[in-house]
């Protein structure tokens, strides 16, 4: 596992550690919305979008003015919205710094919430899946991996527990 306090590391080097990082480090820095942080729910949180000229104002307009989200971090090339439901949608577009596994089977990559990363990666290594990323320990209460099933798509998983 791979340990990254992120309230000790400038934003640069959390940016060249992985992108998903340096965004869930920032949301952290800055706090969510108090209604967000009682849901305990598992399930799809995060939603990552490789856009482009054509397509990023079709995905900032579905973010912020059809689904009402809150825009929450802008980096160069990287926008991320809180939806309502608290689902994190980060939207990368030119200039945005990412691992090159990220989008190299598809233009978007989703993230689900579970219990225990621990036990989610033993299960899932049981069943075949390919860890792509070690387990990373981005905040005290923030892990999170990357998994492709065999010749599919990436996604990731990740834990959040409050301390």
């Amino acid at each position: 596992m791979t340990n990254i306090n992120a309230l000790s590391y400038p934003k640069s080097i959390l940016i060249n550690c992985t992108t998903s990082i340096f965004v869930l480090s920032a949301i952290l820095l800055i706090g969510k919305p108090a209604v967000l942080k009682m849901k305990k729910n598992g399930g799809l949180k995060k939603i990552a979008v490789r856009v482009n000229g054509n397509t990023d104002p079709v995905y900032t307009t579905l973010a912020a003015s059809v689904i009402g989200s809150k825009k929450v971090l802008i980096a160069p090339g990287l926008t991320a919205h809180w939806l309502p439901d608290g689902t994190i949608m980060e939207l990368y577009g030119p200039g945005a710094v990412y691992p090159p596994y990220l989008f190299a089977g598809s233009d978007v990559v989703v993230s689900y919430k579970v219990e225990d990363i621990d036990q989610a990666v033993v299960e899932l290594r049981r069943k075949g899946a390919e860890i792509i990323t070690p387990i990373q320990q981005v905040h005290q209460t923030f892990r999170f991996c990357h998994i492709r099933a065999a010749g599919q798509s990436l996604f990731g998983i990740f834990e959040e527990n409050e301390r």
